[in-house]
């Protein structure tokens, strides 16, 4: 293991769409962490209102890049490799991809070597195979240029119809969202892909990103450490709004077909009525923890 004040050179890289005022949150919060490491953003192919971070291009350690949609899923694991290449344009020693929902607390004290392979942050399981939950993946430099050279990320078998990413997924609704949006998943592509190459996957304890919290112990972990995701607000612990989305979502989960574009996509969550749904939903939810911590928004 290495320590993160070992003056090892560190950087991030964020995808966006959108989302300018949790991006903004998530800057400040890595220059107050980190000073002088580089952030690289990029937009997937949302060009609108980039004016609204004007404000950072002074920043001499800052790239914003605006390129073309790479996360519909007839992209397959082109993103990721995409994502790869920026890590590799950096000169940082270890690279970490946050999300614009991530919260950075403080530096990370403690990190895997920087000789070893491995990707790193909060596993998850799957009934096929494991992979580093997305909102945040932290690599070292030897992982990315092994997985970038060996080209899988490109494989066909990532794009429709194999979407060999999703059949690790655990057979529950709320683990098919990126499909539903129509989106690629980046955190089980990198699964899929370690899993081939033989990389370890090391849960990281200075990272929580987790949507569901099972133990009382997980929560205190989120609490306790130097990364989170998502960035979780008392108020929406006790928004009724947040149950009936995650309720709705659930119920057409059977009856969605993912559109070839995310532009394409539109929810009404309006239509729904969550205490009208059928029962047998309700029960299979954990509904005290997903009444609290489970949510989309």
């Amino acid at each position: 293991m290495s320590s993160g004040g070992d003056n090892l050179k560190i950087a991030f890289v964020m995808l966006a769409y959108g989302e300018r005022a949790q991006i903004l949150q998530v800057y400040r919060e890595i220059r107050r962490c980190y000073t002088r490491s580089l952030i690289v953003i990029r937009f997937d192919g949302d060009l609108e209102n980039k004016d609204e971070l004007a404000c950072l291009r002074e920043d001499k350690n800052l790239e914003i890049l605006e390129e073309p949609e790479l996360f519909p899923l007839e992209h397959g694991g082109k993103l990721a490799q995409r994502l790869l290449e920026l890590m590799l344009s950096t000169a940082a020693d270890y690279i970490v991809k946050v999300d614009p929902d991530t919260q950075i607390r403080r530096p990370l004290r403690i990190l895997p070597d920087q000789d070893d392979l491995f990707i790193a942050g909060t596993v998850q399981n799957s009934s096929a195979f494991s992979s580093v939950q997305g909102g945040c993946i932290i690599f070292n430099r030897k992982t990315v240029e092994h997985i970038f050279n060996s080209r899988i990320l490109e494989s066909p078998e990532l794009c429709p119809p194999d979407l060999a990413w999703l059949k690790g997924r655990n057979c529950k609704p709320s683990m098919y969202r990126s499909y539903i949006l129509g989106l690629t998943s980046i955190d089980w592509c990198f699964g899929w892909a370690a899993q081939k190459l033989g990389i370890p996957l090391i849960d990281c304890p200075e990272v929580m990103s987790n949507w569901i919290f099972h133990h009382f112990s997980e929560l205190l972990r989120y609490y306790r450490s130097s990364i989170v995701h998502p960035r979780l607000s008392v108020l929406s612990v006790f928004d009724p709004g947040n149950l009936k989305r995650r309720l709705a979502f659930n119920y057409r989960f059977e009856q969605w077909k993912p559109p070839a574009r995310r532009s394409e996509f539109a929810m009404d969550f309006a239509d729904y009525d969550a205490w009208s749904l059928p029962p047998g939903l309700i029960p299979g939810f954990w509904l005290p923890v997903n009444l609290s911590l489970q949510f989309l928004s």
